[in-house]
């Protein structure tokens, strides 16, 4: 089944050369990790598939939630 879902912002922050820290905003319903991962090709695209390597995630914490209408 496809699903679209929205990156609506995001942000990087380079640590050193193998690690980054990423701000995201995301439409409802959007699958944060799958969106990192790839989930192995089944979410397109992904941020391995832009950096064209496999990414993962040390660390998820939502720091917000918008309700309603903005």
């Amino acid at each position: 089944m496809k699903r679209t879902r929205e990156i609506l912002y995001r942000r990087t922050e380079w640590i050193n050369d193998h690690w980054f820290r990423l701000w995201i905003a995301t439409s409802a319903g959007a699958y944060v990790k799958e969106f990192v991962t790839g989930d192995f090709g089944k979410t397109v695209p992904s941020v391995s598939d832009m950096m064209g390597c496999q990414c993962d995630i040390l660390q998820l914490d939502c720091v917000g939630i918008q309700v309603g209408e903005k």
